[in-house]
């Protein structure tokens, strides 16, 4: 029983994360044209470049726009979430037949705000003949997160 409710939270988990992370592909229409860039930023991550500052300094051909959101509502789920930002990237561009992403916009907008209130409270008493003696402590706190939303846009480009 306890092995199938592990089971079970972290099916709940998974599929929690195909609702906070989302990924999409489209595909540039226009001149096959080639362009030579000048050179960044770039960091390589199973066999793809991803270049955050500047662009490939070598020809390339535009593939498409990848657009990638992501909500963080500050749950653990969305932070576990969030961790799979860069392999989603990754595994798209190596869908599309591509070597490369360079980023283009990075863009976060506040939707909301969400409070968790936690409360204790411990009472004890003692009886003394007649008489009752008790106490009562109580703490509580509450905590408050700002839910956002952020959008990347990330060229798929393909090495000539």
């Amino acid at each position: 029983m306890k092995s199938e409710l592990i089971a079970l939270c972290i099916v709940a988990g998974l599929s929690g994360c195909a609702m906070v992370n989302n990924t999409q592909f489209s595909a540039y229409q226009g001149e096959d044209s080639e362009i030579f860039g000048k050179g960044g930023t770039v960091k390589q991550i199973e066999g793809i470049d991803i270049w955050t500052n500047g662009s490939p300094n070598k020809k390339f051909r535009i593939l498409g726009i990848i657009e990638q959101s992501h909500l963080d509502n500050g749950s653990p789920i969305a932070k576990l979430a969030s961790m799979a930002l860069e392999s989603d990237l990754v595994k798209e561009a190596k869908k599309q037949g591509g070597d490369a992403l360079i980023l283009i916009s990075s863009d976060t907008q506040i939707t909301g705000y969400s409070t968790t209130v936690h409360a204790d409270s411990n009472v004890n008493g003692n009886v003394y003949g007649n008489t009752y003696r008790g106490n009562v402590q109580t703490s509580d706190y509450a905590d408050t997160h700002a839910d956002t939303t952020t959008i990347k846009r990330i060229i798929l480009v393909k090495y000539l």
